[in-house]
């Protein structure tokens, strides 16, 4: 099966540098999901437009292919919509990735035979424990404040423009939206890609008809791409409806990915230990817990799943997950704009593909001085790994 990415700068214009370049912070999870998808799966393709594509090229992602015909002279406002076309114009199966998704172990495609699957439901299911915590959500609701993620995400990123649209919603659709059901879209394996990229541009002319009232509310892609590419899956095809109400279109329960406190983009603002909580499509194989660095555990009562949880106790200890694998897969989501985790996977590129990568990354800004904004050479989260680990981004200092 096909792996591709696909992405354009949102606003996309060759007028300014900066509008015209995908950034340092973004490259750098990019080219190790690449990598990954290259090492575990043979192959990858990238659709964006030829302006990235000399980007990509001169800094050395190396994908198997760049596609440049779906997406030139494109411009979106939401970072969503270069995908929605690439789906619709998509003749074959296969599975699209975000840029921040991150392969270390292989999935297996050939178990998953519905005609769409996905990572993991987007929004986690709440876990009350008693009576009382639920009691007194019924008699708050709605007025939810943000410690009750699931209702307040669903509301927020959901509901509230769903029935502000609602006049452009079928009856099937208001009958059948479960927030529970509705995935994200990190991993999307695409069998019946005839249904989906029809389902795709349903989605893509509502935003058109709807783009003044989309594009003032919160998280518009989530709803546009997320939402109603599942609602109209679940209406145009019997065989995905039925597969969601058996739970068969979901690698995992949950997101990959949490972290039990927020997490500053500078790490010298960060407050030690940080702990992080796996899920994996990759069955747990022990509850034990050992004393190798990494905290291996089979109950999370933090969160209340069944998993594997790692533990930074200090910024010296992100030295060791530098050859981490997170139990197999990771969606950084907005973790990759940390320092932290800019370290960690600049630390597993080099570890387990080599220097030279990473150099391709760092001599490609040094050449256009920082998107021309007087940008530090290196960026916070190359100077975390050069201090970890004394490495040299710069192997020719005196040439600019």
């Amino acid at each position: 099966m096909k792996l591709i990415h696909s992405y354009i700068p949102n606003r996309f214009t060759t007028e300014n540098m900066f509008s015209s370049t995908i950034p340092k912070e973004l490259i750098y999870p990019q080219l190790l999901s690449a990598l990954l998808a290259k090492r575990e799966h043979g192959n990858i393709e990238l659709y964006t437009n030829s302006t990235i594509k000399k980007q990509i090229e001169e800094i050395g992602i190396p994908y198997d292919n760049i596609n440049t015909e779906v997406l030139e002279d494109y411009s979106p406002e939401l970072f969503c919509l270069p995908k929605l076309l690439v789906y619709m114009k998509m003749e074959e199966p296969y599975v699209h990735i975000d840029t921040d998704t991150l392969i270390f172990k292989k999935i297996e495609l050939s178990d998953m035979d519905s005609p769409v699957f996905y990572s993991h439901p987007d929004i986690r299911i709440p876990q009350y424990y008693d009576k009382s915590r639920l009691k007194t959500f019924y008699e708050e609701f709605p007025a939810m404040s943000e410690e009750e993620s699931f209702f307040h995400a669903a509301s927020v990123t959901y509901l509230e423009l769903f029935y502000k649209l609602g006049f452009d919603h079928s009856y099937f659709k208001i009958k059948n939206i479960r927030i529970s059901e509705v995935p994200n879209m990190n991993i999307i394996g695409v069998n019946d890609f005839k249904s989906f990229g029809a389902a795709s541009k349903l989605a893509m002319e509502h935003y058109e008809r709807n783009k003044e009232i989309i594009e003032k509310y919160r998280n518009p892609e989530c709803y546009v791409e997320q939402l109603m590419i599942h609602l109209n899956m679940m209406e145009i095809n019997q065989k995905y409806r039925e597969d969601v109400r058996r739970k068969k279109n979901f690698l995992m329960e949950e997101a990959p990915l949490r972290v039990n406190k927020t997490i500053p983009n500078d790490i010298r603002q960060v407050e030690f230990p940080v702990d992080l909580y796996h899920t994996s499509h990759i069955p747990c194989e022990s509850d034990l817990i050992r004393n190798d660095g990494f905290l291996y555990k089979r109950i999370q009562e933090v969160f209340g799943h069944n998993g594997r949880s790692s533990r930074i106790n200090s910024e010296d200890e992100i030295y060791d997950f530098f050859n981490f694998d997170f139990y197999g897969l990771n969606h950084l989501t907005f973790y990759k704009h940390t320092d932290l985790f800019q370290a960690i996977v600049i630390g597993y590129i080099v570890d387990n593909f080599g220097e030279d990568y990473v150099r391709g990354v760092f001599n490609y800004f040094k050449k256009i001085k920082g998107h021309s904004y007087d940008l530090p050479r290196l960026s916070s989260g190359e100077i975390l790994y050069k201090k970890l680990t004394g490495f040299t981004f710069d192997l020719n200092p005196g040439i600019i």
